[in-house]
């Protein structure tokens, strides 16, 4: 039966997926309460619940990007998936935020992309959860 053959290919595809992850990224769920300092007045949110940290691989699913218009202002969305060990995410949620701390891509760096969705599969080889980027 072509199932059975596979999901006997699945554990040498899943190590393949994850040689390929060689940036470090970090999950962070937002909310909890915001800390208020007297003296400043400023209010510091807070970093949220972390969920995983560990490697990844960010990618494009396609090269198109979408326009959306925010009021009267058109912008420019652009997708990704941000792949992970499939052991290793379990709780990730839609709204969660994700990081990176090292990537081959500086650029990467200095931007925060939050998840879209959560995608299920039966013959999973490594969680790609679809998101996008998060512009202050």
């Amino acid at each position: 039966m072509i199932g059975h053959d596979v999901q006997a290919a699945i554990p040498g595809l899943r190590q393949q997926a994850e040689s390929l992850m060689i940036d470090n990224a970090t999950i962070r769920r937002p909310g909890g309460a915001s800390t208020f300092d007297p003296a400043t007045g400023a209010l510091t949110p807070s970093a949220g619940t972390f969920v995983y940290t560990g490697p990844c691989r960010l990618r494009q699913p396609t090269a198109q990007e979408m326009q959306a218009n925010f009021g009267e202002q058109q912008v420019t969305v652009s997708r990704f998936v941000a792949c992970f060990p499939l052991a290793s995410v379990i709780d990730a949620r839609i709204g969660d935020l994700i990081t990176f701390d090292e990537s081959g891509d500086p650029d990467v760096l200095t931007r925060t992309f939050r998840i879209t969705s959560v995608p299920l599969s039966t013959f999973t080889i490594y969680k790609g959860f679809p998101c996008e980027t998060v512009e202050p």
